[in-house]
């Protein structure tokens, strides 16, 4: 892109110039919401930040996103499918590409799958604490005994200890 610039002389010898157009602003991401997502991408996340007008892509790595809703300070986007780890999610506008940053990360992560519940049957008044083993926990903010609430998380990749809440008889899934 050419940028003319003119000097000119003014009034008691003031210099006047003219530098054209104005380039468009570097984008910069401020946040992203949610901050993590499934493998197989589907995840709506809110991109938040300055100058994102006439973004023409947002990619989350190297792998672009779709379903672009665009405005000055927020994009709204479709995550795509991707393997599991961090990614930053960046924004392509004529300005330039955002920088990255940890304020963009993006955590794809394989969805949770329970295998072994131990022990399988506690008191209706709860209190019992749960080994809960499977796959994909790392992150795991919340585990139900139906659609209750446990409490006192304690988790690994593999594994999460957890208090069951009080039910009525009966069984319940956990989740």
């Amino acid at each position: 892109m050419a940028v003319s610039v003119s000097v000119l002389m003014g009034v008691a010898g003031l210099a006047i110039a003219n530098a054209g157009p104005a380039a468009a602003a570097v984008p910069v991401v401020s946040a992203v919401a949610p901050t993590a997502g499934p493998l197989v991408g589907g995840t709506s996340v809110t991109i938040t930040g300055t100058s994102l007008s006439g973004a023409t892509e947002v990619d989350f790595g190297a792998t672009a996103a779709t379903d672009l809703v665009v405005s000055a300070t927020s994009i709204t986007a479709t995550s795509p499918a991707h393997a599991a780890g961090t990614v930053d999610v960046t924004v392509v506008t004529p300005g330039g590409t955002s920088a990255t940053d940890p304020n963009d990360e993006f955590v794809y992560a394989p969805i949770p799958a329970v295998t072994v519940v131990s022990p399988s049957a506690g008191p209706l008044a709860g209190g019992t604490d749960v080994t809960i083993t499977g796959t994909g926990f790392t992150g795991a903010t919340k585990v139900k005994f139906g659609t209750t609430d446990a409490t006192g998380l304690i988790v690994s990749a593999t594994s999460i200890t957890a208090t069951s809440p009080a039910h009525a008889a009966g069984t319940v899934d956990v989740t």
